[in-house]
């Protein structure tokens, strides 16, 4: 019975030790002149901690998903713009250490360099997708940090996420006929075009960005949906990718009223969505969704004005 019960302690531990242990989320923000990296637990902590500062430069709009994380090899991809003339540096940083691995300026012209994506691999595979107004560009990164186009579209980009489910880039955008999208397989192949559609929706969707991600915890694509209630006030509500029926199935995880929601995640060692508002200049909110139950949870302060979070 002893050795039994001695072997049955030893599989809980063997179990236990197999399980994810928390990460602290890696966030992006703009602060002052300096672009600021750093850590938060959540949903314990109401801010981040700052790991890394890069003076003169920031951190585009969040609606251009100019960031990714590699949770596979904790390196961190954005693109920085200098305060003196705007031009766009790709850079990397190593978030073991905290350092700058890279910065790689990118040619300026016309271009707008938008939804970064990491395949979550230990060769940390990256997609973008450039953008002129007219048209989208999806594009993978090689190994030298040099920007590839792989296909055009016509449109303006609206989102973009890699499914490492499906091993496929996801890039949305929008021209005068609909809303489409457009997918590429990892070894950079064009698969399929469709136009999309919302579903469930309680208010008409607005044409806006849909800041599109990867809930690792059940292996699903999901969207920031931008609506407009009866008073005309915009709320956003979370969405999940339909890829039967190539819609977001829009769901009653609901946030913000007469605000802005930045961006949203779900850490990958959690089942909890996490979406941040800014509700004033100097004001931000953070609000926490159940996916597995699809339902809001909670929503209160969070003290730094997060542009990107992983």
């Amino acid at each position: 019975m002893k050795f039994i019960i001695a072997l049955l302690v030893l599989v809980l531990v063997g179990i236990s030790c197999t399980r994810a242990s928390p990460q602290p989320s890696v966030f992006i923000w703009n602060e002052g002149f300096d672009l600021k990296i750093g850590v938060a637990d959540l949903p314990s902590d109401n801010k981040a901690s700052v790991k890394l500062s890069i003076p003169l430069v920031y951190y585009q709009d969040s609606t251009t998903q100019s960031s990714t994380y590699n949770y596979a090899t904790k390196i961190l991809t954005f693109y920085g713009l200098h305060y003196a003339d705007a031009k766009p540096i790709l850079y990397v940083v190593d978030c073991n250490t905290w350092t700058i691995v890279s910065k790689t300026g990118v040619p300026v012209e016309k271009f707008q360099y938008l939804g970064l994506a990491s395949t979550n691999t230990s060769s940390n595979g990256l997609f973008t997708t450039v953008s002129d107004g007219n048209f989208v560009y999806p594009s993978f990164i090689d190994n030298e940090n040099t920007i590839n186009i792989m296909d055009a579209a016509s449109g303006s980009y609206r989102g973009s996420v890699y499914d490492p489910n499906l091993e496929s880039y996801f890039v949305a955008f929008r021209n005068t006929t609909g809303l489409f999208m457009r997918v590429y397989h990892v070894s950079n192949v064009f698969i399929t075009e469709f136009e999309m559609e919302f579903t469930n929706n309680i208010s008409p969707v607005n044409d806006y960005p849909l800041n599109m991600f990867y809930n690792p915890s059940n292996r699903a694509v999901m969207a920031q949906v931008s609506m407009k209630d009866d008073n005309k006030n915009t709320f956003f509500s979370l969405a999940y990718f339909d890829w039967e029926n190539q819609s977001f199935d829009v769901t009653r995880m609901v946030a913000v009223h007469n605000g802005q929601l930045v961006t949203s995640f779900v850490p990958v060692t959690q089942s909890k969505a996490y979406s941040f508002a800014s509700v004033r200049s100097d004001y931000y909110q953070i609000y926490s969704f159940d996916t597995v139950l699809n339902q809001f949870m909670s929503y209160g302060p969070f003290y730094t004005p997060v542009s990107s979070a992983f």
